[in-house]
């Protein structure tokens, strides 16, 4: 199938559980589905944001009824045993062993609409997404190869999915339109504690899943950033729900636990966790396979096609 480059990527120097329960109540306060729509949602690469130290590699996502746009950021991170490979921003805490061989081209499949790029490590990690559209979701695919030479241990990445570029999405500090699945129940995620009003401070939260960690490599709070909130959700699918009320956004990633639900309210962003780590043999890849949904319908029609996903995409 015809593949064609459709951005020059960047340049980077770089020097710094549980699957949904079967039967979910019935939510009578949504109305019915409106229907899948007929296209597919539009994909198209971000270009470099200049002055940003590691760059972006990353997409943008429209749909029919969506005002403006989402962003997955695809990576945010790159990380192992040796360090942080890849940074999409400067942080002087988290400084980047060294820089992006080549210059990255992101390239569109022209008979599926998807867009893939491929990208290299000065210390020889090979990694790559694959974005590719359908009607009402986004599949994913990012993938590592190491080519370091040596044995890489708790290799993982977290990818951040932006709401900031769509008045639908955007209201900031804030957890009222954001939500899981929390004892078989469609939870709001402002009633998760500690509550923001208990920090002191705006929403960050990390909420732990059913079969993964309860903490974040033994913490729980980072002052004046994030905290871990003592609910635990049924599944890894966290969402946002539009400000009409009529439309939803949520993000997943696949089988292996990948760690801990995220919102950062502040930017607002929403993550399906940090990917498990995995530990790569010279020479071995691994893929990670995850789904953005994007549905003008509500909460049963979102755990239907998670059922749907998990049972055959996100094997």
């Amino acid at each position: 199938m015809a593949q064609t480059a459709v951005g020059t990527g960047l340049r980077s120097h770089l020097t710094a559980g549980a699957v949904l329960v079967a039967s979910l109540p019935a939510l009578g306060l949504w109305a019915a589905d409106q229907g899948t729509p007929a296209e597919v949602l539009r994909l198209t690469p971000l270009p470099v944001i200049a002055g940003v130290q590691g760059g972006v590699l990353g997409f943008s996502i429209e749909a029919p009824w969506l005002a403006g746009r989402l962003d997955l950021r695809a990576p945010e991170t790159v990380h192992s045993s040796l360090g942080l490979h890849f940074i999409d921003h400067r942080r002087p805490d988290m400084p980047p062993l060294g820089t992006i061989d080549e210059q990255p081209v992101w390239r569109r499949d022209e008979a599926t609409g998807s867009l893939s790029f491929e990208a290299r490590s000065s210390e020889g990690l090979v990694f790559g997404t694959t974005a590719t559209p359908e009607a009402d979701r986004v599949r994913l695919a990012f993938w590592v190869r190491n080519k370091t030479g040596q044995p890489l241990r708790h290799v993982s990445s977290q990818h951040c999915l932006v709401l900031s570029h769509s008045p639908q999405f955007s209201r900031r500090n804030t957890l009222d339109t954001t939500y899981a699945w929390i004892g078989g129940q469609w939870q709001c995620l402002s009633r998760t504690t500690p509550t923001a009003a208990d920090k002191g401070r705006d929403p960050w939260i990390l909420l732990p899943v059913a079969d993964g960690p309860r903490d974040l490599g033994g913490q729980r709070d980072m002052p004046d950033g994030w905290w871990v909130v003592n609910q635990v959700a049924d599944s890894y699918l966290i969402a946002r729900q539009s400000a009409d009320g009529r439309h939803l956004v949520a993000i997943t990633w696949d089988d292996r636990p990948p760690g801990l639900l995220m919102s950062n309210t502040r930017i607002p962003c929403l993550h399906g966790g940090p990917m498990q780590p995995v530990d790569l043999a010279p020479g071995a890849s691994y893929t990670w396979h995850g789904v953005i949904y994007l549905l003008s319908s509500g909460p049963p029609r979102l755990a239907e096609l998670y059922r749907q996903d998990r049972a055959t995409a996100l094997r």
